[in-house]
């Protein structure tokens, strides 16, 4: 642990240092924690970003509070959708899920207008491009 301790101490990089406080944090020392939630007042938009991860990730407590109180009174702008879905566990999988749903039934749709078989491509393409463009702003913008 001390090993842990003298990266968030001495070293330079953030992200390293965000692991470090991640790995104490999983070990049970409260210092990792704290400097997680210190670490979302950072100007940096990764270190803030990754600090936010691994609060959800560890699913501590005080973390959890400090992460809703740090999205109320923030002075960096946060996605108004991350207050809501605060908790939630897979976003990615879910934008998958509702990519691939909704390209089928697009690709479906499509089949049946009367249309040769390039224009059904671009059609579909186009039609992809917007499913996905939603579920990216549905589903992943909110945890950023």
């Amino acid at each position: 642990m001390s090993g842990l301790i003298r990266i968030l101490e001495k070293d330079t990089d953030a992200l390293q240092c965000l692991d470090a406080a991640k790995a104490l944090a999983q070990l049970g020392d409260e210092r990792g924690v704290d400097y997680l939630i210190a670490a979302l007042d950072v100007p940096d938009i990764d270190v803030r970003l990754t600090a936010k991860k691994y609060i959800l990730e560890l699913d501590n407590r005080r973390g959890i509070e400090a992460l809703k109180s740090h999205l109320e009174t923030s002075k960096h702008p946060t996605h108004p959708g991350v207050r809501t879905k605060l908790d939630a566990k897979y976003p990615f999988l879910t934008a998958y899920v509702g990519f691939f749903a909704l390209s089928i039934l697009a690709a479906f749709l499509v089949g049946l207008l009367p249309l040769p078989t390039f224009l059904r491509y671009i059609v579909i393409t186009v039609i992809a491009f917007y499913v996905f463009k939603y579920v990216v702003q549905k589903n992943i913008l909110p945890y950023t």
